[in-house]
Parts: structure tokens; sequence; C-alpha cells
């Protein structure tokens, strides 16, 4: 393992969400250095979304390849963790030991009064969790690690970027379409250094004195960044959801003209290998692939109270339970014809998710079973263990975002040899190449029922009429998976970005 440099440039990571801490350096060389032995156990902390594991594992990836990086996190005080800073101290004495030195350094623990009242992150007014957080990054932190470049992280950031001094480069990361706004005197009262104020976003119109968080993050910052191009070329031709604030895709779009807008494909973390995966029924690799699967769906089936049948279809949902975003409206909606007209084998269907939606699929599925359909359908609270036996066991995967900055599930069923069922927009565009182009995966454009049941059609056309172009697709997309959507190449991504930005090299 490379250690740090300090002769090279510091990059800050400003995430108030990271997923793990591993519990030691024995695990953690195992997972992102030489050998992969087990899925490690893992400490969390308090995560809302995918940008928690997301950042979690790039921070891991960019310290391995010797970038000299520094992460500000909020510490949050709750009952169930009342001993975390005792812990992460013996941690990073344990991370120095595995040949990662400076972590403890680099690794930024803010203590804040509004923190020490919470118990979770984000709770109550989201931005004064996010004024408080920012606040002790410009204050405090850019002060005392000197950062050559600062890389934020939605808008919970998006304030960082713009008010740092001017001489620290910036590169804001849209994940999402997610902001907030707040009266520019609450800034002031805050205490954030507003010597670059101009470069914040002020509301327009009837309120011109209103600043919004994401906004501020891109017109504020040097360069933009979204994880992956399709999301980039989305947002800048305007294809966003009806609703979205026109300022966000003007923004966009003028840091795309200007050549101050990049994307780099995000990535799963690398325990996500059916090599390796211990949360699964039965390890397997590409070479015995679909005797691997068959065994993983009898025991899935099994613990799912799902038929035991090892010919009957099973596809899997593990996106949250969004209408808004993720459409699960449409499977809600097309379950009932689906069951009717695929009965022999029955089509098996296993939700693993959580999310306002999900009471209503449950009357979906109890309606079912009175029908003479038990043992078609599962719904379960979505677990990352679950997660995992659901794309080991499952035929296929379903994936109808509205709009999608990149999407992971598609990218973590693949290396399981789940054929993704996708919307082709963003991110899920640029990761799923259609089977009639020669891919491995089933891609419709619409935003709706129809749409989705044409990709079960498709799908389920290929499972029953031509079972070796099933199994030939299945390997085509889990040699896709290991060799493009590895975490070494998100990293190597953000490395050339950082230098194209500063225009030296970050690492040896």
């Amino acid at each position: 393992m490379m250690t740090m440099n300090n002769g090279y440039p510091r990059i800050l990571l400003c995430t108030p969400e990271l997923t793990f801490w591993p519990e030691d350096e024995g695990v953690y060389i195992e997972r992102y250095g030489i050998t992969f032995h087990d899925f490690p156990k893992k400490r969390k902390f308090q995560k809302e979304g995918g940008l928690a594991d997301m950042t979690a594992t790039l921070a891991v990836a960019l310290k391995q390849k010797g970038v000299n990086i520094g992460i500000p996190l909020p510490h949050i005080w709750s009952y169930s963790e009342p001993g975390l800073a005792n812990l992460i101290d013996s941690e990073v004495e344990k991370l120095s030991k595995a040949g990662i030195s400076n972590w403890k350094h680099n690794l930024f623990l803010i203590e804040d009064p509004h923190f020490s009242n919470t118990n979770r992150i984000y709770e109550g007014d989201g931005r004064l969790f996010s004024l408080a957080y920012q606040r002790a990054v410009l204050n405090s932190i850019i002060p005392e690690f000197k950062p050559d470049l600062v890389h934020t992280h939605d808008w919970t950031t998006g304030f960082i970027g713009p008010l740092s001094h001017p001489n620290i480069k910036s590169l804001h990361t849209i994940h999402n379409i997610h902001t907030q706004t707040i009266p520019m005197k609450m800034i002031y009262a805050f205490g954030l250094p507003l010597y670059n104020k101009d470069k914040l976003f002020l509301g327009e119109g009837f309120n011109p004195n209103r600043v919004d968080f994401q906004l501020s993050g891109i017109f504020g910052s040097d360069y933009i960044n979204t994880p992956s191009q399709g999301w980039l070329l989305d947002i800048a031709n305007g294809r966003v959801p009806s609703g979205t604030n026109p300022r966000f895709v003007e923004q966009v779009r003028n840091k795309f003209e200007n050549l101050r807008a990049f994307s780099v494909l995000n990535a799963p973390d690398p325990s996500y290998a059916p090599e390796i995966d211990s949360s699964i029924y039965h390890n397997f690799s590409l070479e015995d692939i679909f005797e691997g699967k068959k065994k993983n769906k009898r025991e899935f089936q099994k613990e799912m109270w799902l038929k035991q049948d090892k010919n009957a279809p099973l596809i899997v949902w593990t996106n949250r339970a969004d209408p808004h975003q993720k459409g699960i409206q449409f499977l809600d909606e097309l379950l009932p014809g689906l069951m009717q007209h695929y009965q022999n084998p029955g089509l098996q269907i296993a939700i693993i998710s959580d999310g306002v939606y999900i009471p209503k699929l449950k009357k979906t599925m109890h309606d079912l079973e009175d029908q003479g359909f038990r043992g078609r359908i599962a719904i379960r609270t979505f677990s990352d263990e679950l997660e995992r036996k659901a794309y080991a066991a499952g035929d296929a995967l379903l994936n109808c975002s509205s709009y999608a900055p990149c999407e992971l599930v598609q990218m973590k069923g693949m290396k399981y040899g789940c054929v993704p069922i996708v919307r082709g927009v963003g991110g899920l565009k640029d990761t799923v190449v259609p089977v009639s182009q020669g891919g491995f995966g089933i891609v419709f454009n619409d935003y709706d029922t129809n749409a989705l049941h044409y990709g079960f059609k498709e799908y389920l056309s290929i499972f029953h009429g031509n079972p070796d172009l099933d199994k030939e697709i299945k390997i085509r997309e889990k040699k896709f998976g290991d060799e493009e959507c590895a975490v070494s190449r998100m990293a190597d991504g953000d490395i050339a970005l950082y230098e194209r930005i500063l225009e030296r090299k970050v690492h040896e």
C-alpha cells in the first residue's frame, strides 16, 4: 500500500455522510487491497442514501492510490452510538498499522452544539444541519488542512466551494436535483465567511434575498461534475422531471458550455462480488455462474416464502418504493396481469425495499394471495444482506427511474448475473447495453406502465423462448460489470479530473 506524500496537492472531500468504517486492518486489507476473502462486517455511520455509499467507497479507493485527502464528518452523538469518538480513535490507529498513514490527521470529526442535540443526520431542519457543517468546514477545517482543492457533494455542501479562499479550487458533484433555500440573513447569523458572497446564487423576482444551496454549488464552484455522462447530458438538454427549477438546468448548461462540467461514473463497493460475498448462500464465479445462481435461487425462495421452483423466472426490485422518482406504482399496476399471464411456470417477484408505497404494495400482494397466487410475490424490508441475496438469486432486476444521476442497482446486479430491465435515462443508459445491440439488458424509454410492461415481455420472451441467449447475456453482463463498473475506474476518473483542475499530479 502507498503512504501519503505531503508534497502532493491536498484534496478535501466534503460529505456529511459516510457509510462505514472498517473494523480492523485485516478486513481493510482484504477488502480494498491484496485479496478478497470475506465480506466484512462494517462499523456504520448514519446515512440517508446512496451518497454515503459512494463517498465511502471513493474515499478508501483514493487513499489506496496515494491521494492526499481529508474528510470532514459531523459527529452525531446518539444513544445508540455513545462511544463513536473513542471507537474511531481506535480504528484509525489500526488503519495506520495497515499502511494508511496520516488518516487520523486527515479525518475531521466536527463537534457542534447542533449535532450534540440530534440523533440522526439532517434531523429537524436539514438546512441548519448543513449550515453548522459548512461553518465548521469553512472556518476551522480549511484553515487547518489547507487544501488545494475542495470536492463537495450535493446541496448540503453547496456553499463551501463558493465561499472558500479564492486560491482554493473547487469541484461540486451533483448527485440529485434536491436543494433548499434560506434567507441571506441566516448565512450572516451562522457566521459563514462572506468575502466571496457574490458567488452565491440568489433568488430572483419577488424574493432576491434567498440563497439556494445546490445552485450556489453549481454557480459558484470552479467546476462541476455528475456521476454519469448521461445524467449530465440529460440536465444540459433539459431532460429533467417536470417541476425542476429551470435555473438548475440553466446553470449546469452554462458550466457545460464553458467546458467546466464533467462526469465520472460511480461504481459499487467492491464487496458486491459473488466470488467473495459472505451474505449470499453460495459463492460462485463466472465459471459456475448458472449452477451458483440455481443454488442461490432455491435458498432465496425458501427464505422469502416463494414457491420452490428452479424453473420459475425470478425478477427483483431493490430500489426505494418511491412513486415520484422510482416508478414503483407502475409495477403495482402490472402485478395482477403479470400473475395471470405468466403461470407456467409462475413468474415470481421479490421486492426488497422501503418507502411510502410499501403499504399499497402489500395490499396488492394480499389481494393476489387471496386469488390463489400465494408464493409468487414477496415483500421484505430493505437490508444490505437481502439485496445481495436477491441479486445472486434473481434472473433479472427492475429499475424504471424517472431520472437517474447514476444508479448503482443495475451495476451491482450485473456482477451477480441479474439481467437489468431498465429505463434508458441518465446513468442507466450509460451502463446498460441493450440485447438488441449485442449487449445484456432490456432498455425501454418511457416513464409509464406500458414501458415497464414492455421490459417484462422482452425479458420473459428470452427466458422462456431462448434459454441459451439468457445464459449468454448473463455471462456478458457479469464480464461488463466486473471490468467496467469497478471502483478503481471511478477513482482513476476522479484523479484525472483533480489533475486537470489543478494542472499537476495528485499522486505518484
